[in-house]
């Protein structure tokens, strides 16, 4: 069978610290939290997590 890798989920929100979090820590989430002021993925969010994720393949020396 493959190799398989599974990613973080990334949620993209309005605000940078939600009511909801309520004092909770964004980084301790299950997922990435990044905000916008629309809450859509644009090119700058996308090309960010595109970068961090050819830096992790880079250092586990894997090839896509």
């Amino acid at each position: 069978m493959g190799y398989f890798d599974k990613r973080q989920l990334i949620f993209v929100g309005n605000y940078a610290k939600p009511r909801c979090f309520k004092g909770n820590d964004a980084t301790r989430l299950p997922v990435q939290y990044v905000n916008n002021n629309k809450a859509w993925m644009n090119r700058s969010l996308w090309n960010d997590w595109l970068i961090k994720f050819d830096q992790q393949m880079t250092r586990k020396n894997c090839k896509i």
